[in-house]
């Protein structure tokens, strides 16, 4: 009992309250008294802690504000009711962790229901939904997986990096220009009951943020999307910044760029540690970020990690899954999913489409279908969660 033994906070009641280790939310939640526990405990499973002595010791100190969040003295007159207490809490607080989706390898098969997840990603192109003889087709199988978004590419990495490193203008494909084609196709997919993301590689050149920003800011509001996604990986991260540093290009050049736009933004990125000092700041002025996930043999264990790593408490937070043949199982995929919704996420992004076409996929199109209907089945009816402070549909 952490309490009584070697706990070791600050005082309570200021800005070096025991609860300054927690995110803003969090903390004010902790604040509120000993009525809003279990609200707290939740928001607090949410954000990725599953300890439960350490949960038990948030709901300790919420009944016991007294205690400034200080271990209580050997010989103190109440000891034998803190102790009381805080068991009692404790075994609330297992239950509390036991009532959600099972923890990553407890169960292979799909869950009843979803706890948290609502809302189901699939990425695709313009080429694919819009800019090929097979493109209805195409559209008509995305349709049949249900997705309640669809992420749509705009370019390859290759035009990025050849951009990044010869200061080379935006380029997208020829099928991501304005057109009847491309916004019947989208309109579509729409039809299906998915919303629409634009998505594009990033790289840290003024000349190619500024054709991204002309392009897809006016793409997005003609076409209601719900946001732009900016992937972030070696277009981003091996790319040296015109200003030295990719902190400099997020915050002074790109960040005043889509400051304010009709359209939110977010940055899809790998999970790696090493990459915090270059994407972090990215995130900064971005409106919601989407690591990748990607499980390679661990399932479960990346999900986590993005959590503790990379998730802020202030930005929306969508979680990368695989869906890819070699690298993950349909079995693998569940897992993931169990553990995304373990977390308190409530929206998971596939790659991709492309992969889950082909006959050898379709278990693997399968569990991302089952998946959507139970992401449909919770909440029904609910709008899409904000992605940034701009309302969603523009339209």
């Amino acid at each position: 009992m952490r309490p009584f033994d070697d706990l070791e906070l600050r005082e309570s009641g200021t800005d070096t309250s025991w609860t300054l280790r927690y995110p803003p939310d969090l903390r004010t939640a902790l604040r509120q008294g000993p009525g809003a526990w279990q609200m707290a405990v939740l928001l607090a499973i949410r954000h990725g802690i599953r300890d439960p002595d350490e949960l038990t010791d948030m709901a300790f100190f919420m009944h016991f504000p007294e205690l400034g969040g200080q271990k209580v003295p050997a010989g103190h007159p109440r000891m034998a009711t803190f102790r009381s207490a805080w068991t009692r809490l404790r075994t609330e607080i297992r239950g509390l962790l036991g009532s959600g989706p099972a923890p990553s390898g407890s169960t292979t098969g799909p869950p009843a229901r979803f706890a948290s997840i609502r809302r189901v990603w699939m990425h695709s192109n313009t080429i694919t939904l819009a800019g090929s003889s097979s493109s209805a087709q195409a559209r008509q199988q995305l349709c049949q997986m249900a997705p309640t978004d669809v992420v749509i590419g705009v370019n390859p990495p290759s035009w990025a990096r050849e951009a990044g490193n010869r200061d080379l203008a935006f380029r997208a494909y020829s099928s991501a220009r304005q057109s009847s084609r491309l916004m019947d196709a989208l309109d579509e997919v729409k039809s299906c009951g998915a919303a629409i993301h634009f998505m594009t590689w990033l790289t840290p050149r003024r000349r190619w943020c500024d054709g991204l920003v002309d392009t897809l800011f006016d793409l997005c509001a003609r076409s209601g999307a719900r946001s732009i996604l900016l992937d972030a990986e070696e277009t981003w991260t091996k790319v040296k910044p015109e200003t030295g540093s990719h902190e400099g290009f997020a915050r002074k050049i790109f960040g005043p760029m889509i400051s304010g736009r009709p359209c939110a933004i977010g940055v899809t990125h790998i999970v790696a540690r090493s990459l915090f000092p270059k994407i972090a700041p990215l995130i900064g002025v971005c409106d919601y970020h989407l690591p990748q996930a990607y499980s390679r043999g661990s399932p479960g264990k990346l999900q986590r990690e993005a959590v503790s790593v990379w998730r802020d408490p202030n930005k929306p937070f969508v979680m990368g899954l695989s869906a890819i043949k070699g690298r993950v199982s349909t079995s693998d995929m569940w897992t993931d999913l169990r553990q995304t919704d373990a977390l308190g996420i409530g929206e998971v992004y596939y790659w991709s489409f492309g992969h889950l076409r082909t006959r050898e996929s379709r278990g693997r199109a399968e569990v991302v279908r089952r998946a959507s209907d139970l992401a449909r089945a919770n909440r029904p009816g609910l709008p899409p969660p904000q992605l940034s402070h701009i309302p969603w549909p523009l339209f």
